[in-house]
């Protein structure tokens, strides 16, 4: 949560801003883990993925030495290419392994999504409250 430096007209009541984020940490093979890093949570993308810039210290040499795909919609352009590597994500005390995508023109840090993150824990945002919460599940596979 942020304070808004002035109200908006469309909104006047509200006092300020907030995003479902979370800290999360990368391994990729037997590096160890990266620092804790804020990671946006997104149900609208469909992969997870973070900023280029954590290459280097998670180990990957050259973000495109991953499976190329060009994405779209989050970025300003059409389609950008986005490099795939295998990553084990750590949320609080469970972690799960997944292909996430890197990107160096990606605007945030990190982007928890479908594949990957929403597999592995029902997540309930409520904003109802003050502040507003986010409460993780993890799920359990048998």
């Amino acid at each position: 949560m942020w304070p808004k430096p002035q109200a908006h007209p469309a909104f006047p009541n509200e006092q300020f801003h907030w995003a479902p984020i979370i800290n999360v940490r990368v391994i990729h093979k037997h590096a160890p883990p990266s620092k804790s890093i804020e990671c946006w949570i997104d149900s609208g993308s469909h992969v997870c993925l973070f900023h280029a810039s954590l290459c280097h210290s998670l180990g990957i040499k050259r973000v495109e030495d991953g499976i190329k795909e060009e994405l779209g919609g989050i970025f300003d352009d059409p389609k950008r290419p986005v490099y795939f590597h295998k990553v084990k994500i750590i949320v609080v005390s469970e972690q799960f392994e997944t292909m996430a995508g890197f990107s160096k023109e990606l605007s945030v840090i990190g982007i928890l999504g479908r594949r990957g993150f929403f597999q592995n824990f029902i997540t309930k945002i409520d904003s109802s409250g003050s502040p507003p919460f986010i409460e993780l599940e993890k799920i359990v596979t048998h």
